[in-house]
């Protein structure tokens, strides 16, 4: 029931933000041809708005199932511990598990980077060949296969280097993350458990014979397991977080450059000498016919590749 509602809510999520995108992008504005053919600040936005977009929201439903269950659970379980072992073994555990969370966020690597450099890999490759199926005719007739084929092959070498080395930086981290959560947790927690029956003052460590206390420990031990458990899912929630992100960061790249570019704002003015956010000059109305003056011609896209020199022109009426 979980992962069905997780999918619901993900293909709502996508549906929303897709439709949201879809008017932005293709407005009366003509955003798709300025953000195509006069800015640079986002390569290949069909990769973001069919592959970013769905990955973001998978990965966002997911999240909010991965840290909702475990938090709930952690609550239940750590007022049922109170009861258990008291309030100063519950806090000493607390701030064991604040420690150990510092610690094991201090010796995660960079996830969410990683993500959106991945995201970016697969777009190139993804573009790669949509470039051959565009351009198939003039490939065949150039002969250019084998340099559309060198393409490729090196799109596809820097991104499998780029996964063999998100998946070399796994290894340490989760061998640190299980031995924090399986032995670090569960020894201090016995600890936790054990210790109202050797320290006098506790409610719950004393009365009783040994049956009574052996029952209570018995008890405390597996509310303690399940509370591992719940903890456990919430530090690797904290991967899953970090990978959301680098999803969130280009998502939030294409909103801002789909919105900027509804108001003709091409980007940074030092972006490039050439670029149409330094362009600026006079325009006249009382000239019967067309002039330039001082106007370089240049390529259009992103910063702009120089053509012709400033160009001083006219044509007149007629």
């Amino acid at each position: 029931m979980i992962r069905f509602l997780e999918s619901k809510l993900a293909l709502a999520f996508r549906t929303r933000l897709t439709q949201y995108v879809h008017d932005l992008y293709l407005g009366d504005s003509l955003t798709y041809y300025k953000l195509q053919a006069l800015d640079a600040r986002v390569a290949h936005p069909d990769q973001f708005i069919t592959t970013d977009i769905a990955r973001f929201c998978a990965k966002l439903a997911s999240f909010v199932s991965s840290l909702g269950k475990p938090a709930l659970d952690a609550v239940i379980f750590n007022v049922q511990l109170v009861r258990g072992v008291g309030l100063r073994g519950t806090v000493g555990m607390f701030a064991m598990y604040m420690a150990t969370a510092g610690l094991l966020r201090a010796c995660t690597p960079a996830f969410g980077r990683m993500a959106a450099e991945q995201a970016a890999l697969e777009g190139d490759f993804r573009a790669g060949h949509a470039r051959v199926v565009a351009n198939a005719e003039e490939i065949a007739f150039y002969r250019g296969a084998a340099r559309e084929a060198e393409q490729l092959r090196a799109s596809l070498r820097g991104l499998l280097a780029h996964a063999r080395r998100v998946a070399r930086s796994r290894v340490p981290h989760v061998v640190l993350e299980d031995m924090v959560i399986k032995y670090t947790w569960s020894a201090f927690g016995y600890a936790a458990c054990a210790l109202p029956f050797f320290v006098g003052g506790s409610s719950s460590g004393t009365g009783g014979g040994a049956g009574a206390r052996t029952q209570r420990f018995v008890t405390n031990k597996r509310i303690l397991v399940n509370l591992s458990d719940a903890g456990g899912r919430m530090m690797a929630s904290i991967k899953e977080a970090m990978e959301l992100t680098g999803y969130t960061a280009r998502v939030y790249a294409l909103l801002r450059a789909l919105h900027a570019l509804r108001r003709d704002d091409y980007g940074p003015p030092g972006a490039g000498a050439y670029a149409l956010a330094r362009a600026h000059g006079l325009t006249y109305s009382d000239i019967d016919g067309v002039r330039l003056t001082g106007v370089p011609i240049v390529a259009p896209g992103g910063d702009g590749e120089l053509l012709v020199r400033p160009l001083t022109w006219e044509v007149r009426r007629g």
